[in-house]
């Protein structure tokens, strides 16, 4: 049991030879490029989400060039309620 031990210690210092090398980093550490980590993921999430809602209750350009805006979403819902999709097909008639 031992000699088998041995053996397959031997064996991974062979197949690896770069294991025994200390690998800790230099000073000063190496500057990663962005993406950076989230320092705070709650307040990011927060912001992320008072945004979505600023947009999604305002008006605003989409599109100045093609005549594109967006309009709160509540207005836009009552539009579609009262005049519909153009194009979108309609329920036929039922039958008596």
């Amino acid at each position: 049991m031992l000699g088998v031990l041995i053996v397959c210690a031997l064996l991974v210092l062979w197949l690896y030879p770069q294991s025994r090398l200390d690998r800790t980093l230099q000073l000063p550490l190496p500057v990663y490029p962005a993406p950076r980590l989230q320092p705070s993921p709650q307040a990011d999430m927060q912001k992320f989400y008072r945004e979505e809602l600023n947009r999604l209750n305002s008006t605003g350009w989409v599109d100045k060039a093609h005549g594109v805006v967006h309009i709160p979403i509540s207005d836009a819902m009552r539009k579609i309620a009262q005049e519909g999709v153009s194009g979108w097909p309609t329920a036929p008639a039922q039958r008596p």
